[in-house]
């Protein structure tokens, strides 16, 4: 039988900050689990034996994506009626960050390949995850930082 262990994963988190105009305003509250394929199980068995693939994301990889902006009454009022946040989550094999787990943040910072991982990372959240929900806000997205967690960002 088949376990998929968590301790091999590691969570990418991607929290969106937008700014948008009225007429771009989307006050759905809903959760959405995109899924590259019905069979969960047989997904992470493909994920797991091609997590040394030399382009970690070019495969689709499940995805959360919500607005937590949109579930809090007091949003409008503590951030403002142009704000909102999206949340996009997903999880990828432990093997595709564990060169960088002894680094500190600074030391990551500086290193080109992390760069470049999570630059994929952060392309692949939105057009597998944001594109797939809220693709009219793209538009309204502010900057923003990646993290991925592991007992601690990394």
């Amino acid at each position: 039988m088949y376990r998929y262990s968590l301790r091999e994963s590691c969570s990418q988190f991607d929290s969106l900050p937008l700014t948008y105009l009225p007429q771009d305003v989307d006050e759905r509250s809903h959760n959405t689990w995109i899924y590259p394929q019905r069979n969960y199980t047989a997904m992470e068995k493909r994920v797991e034996s091609d997590a040394t693939a030399a382009a970690p994301w070019a495969q689709p990889m499940p995805m959360f994506v919500a607005s937590g902006s949109a579930k809090d009454v007091a949003w409008g009022r503590t951030h403002g009626a142009k704000k909102k946040t999206i949340v996009v989550l997903s999880q990828c094999p432990f093997r595709w960050v564990k060169g960088w787990a002894h680094l500190n943040h600074a030391e990551r910072s500086r290193d080109p390949a992390y760069a470049a991982f999570k630059k994929n990372a952060k392309e692949a959240m939105m057009a597998q995850g944001f594109r797939k929900v809220f693709p009219h806000l793209e538009k309204c997205v502010c900057p923003w930082c990646l993290s991925s967690t592991r007992r601690k960002f990394l």
